[in-house]
């Protein structure tokens, strides 16, 4: 039995903003016109079956002064001083075989972004999670994986075995609630909003049996 790997960006919650009485509006960001970047992040994934668990952060937010995103200033990044971060699941819903190292997946969930308190770390999948939850948004995404073969056995069958993986797929926004960084109120998306995402990343073979796997993926959103 060969392993598969998904990238996907996925979890669900419904939201329900407060605003105080008086409060000026808040600024709409991470938006876009058709084509038009309005965020970029990074993840990491986890496989367990067919079900892919993912986390991560966002790197750019289109309307977003960069020095809000991170919480410490300068060109290296991580998830530790990430402001936006975001968590979610997908499930495996269709897999086409086109060759004896290639398929085509499809897999579909939900995300919810998170206003962190800072901190987060990839060896906690849960601290991704942290924080008020400021987003939430359907996606069905489709990717393609060409396995690469295990240096040590020689076959696609042994932990270690790697596999590239380019995909792309649809978000429909569900929900959205106001948030504050440095005084400024700003809200993520809007209810409805429809975008595209794509992500691209290598994952590497955990447990053939199960299978479980591990992949690091970067992509973005961009308006539909």
């Amino acid at each position: 039995m060969r392993y598969v790997l998904s990238v996907a960006l996925a979890g669900a919650l419904a939201l329900t903003p407060s605003v105080a009485a008086g409060a000026s509006p808040a600024t709409t960001v991470g938006t876009g016109d058709a084509g038009q970047t309005a965020i970029e992040f990074v993840a990491k994934v986890d496989q367990t079956g067919p079900r892919f668990d993912f986390y991560g952060y966002a790197t750019y937010v289109r309307g977003l002064p960069e020095s809000a995103l991170f919480a410490k200033q300068g060109i290296d990044q991580s998830e530790a001083t990430a402001r936006i971060t975001f968590s979610g699941s997908t499930t495996l819903t269709q897999r086409s075989i086109m060759g004896d190292d290639v398929y085509a997946l499809t897999s579909s969930g939900a995300i919810t972004f998170h206003l962190a308190p800072g901190g987060a770390s990839f060896s906690d999948p849960s601290s991704f999670s942290r924080g008020p939850a400021i987003a939430t948004e359907l996606l069905r995404f489709q990717n393609l994986i060409t396995v690469r073969y295990s240096e040590q056995a020689g076959d696609s069958s042994s932990a270690g075995t790697t596999a590239i993986s380019i995909g792309s797929g649809d978000l429909a926004q569900r929900a959205s609630a106001v948030f504050a960084i440095g005084g400024k109120r700003y809200r993520l998306g809007r209810k409805g909003l429809d975008q595209r995402v794509f992500a691209d990343g290598q994952g590497t073979l955990v447990d053939q049996t199960t299978p479980r796997a591990v992949m690091l993926v970067a992509g973005d959103a961009s308006g539909a």
